[in-house]
């Protein structure tokens, strides 16, 4: 995992604009759900650098809230 990806999926959180219900619901189970894209970006950051991890980490936490 890298800051680039993190930083691309935190812009498609800020620009995605649900028409309706069913759409904010998939983008919720898409980026939030159990097996979503933060979970599993969460479970990777133990694979991160310990140097690099807070910066990581603070980004994600970053990319959770904005979803």
């Amino acid at each position: 995992m890298d800051k680039n990806t993190v930083s691309k999926i935190l812009d498609e959180i800020k620009n995605f604009n649900p028409s309706t219900a069913a759409e904010l619901e998939q983008f919720r189970i898409n980026y939030l759900g159990k097996k979503g894209i933060v979970t599993n970006l969460f479970t990777e950051l133990r694979s991160v650098k310990p140097e690099e991890r807070k910066e990581t980490g603070l980004l994600l936490n970053e990319l959770k809230t904005s979803a």
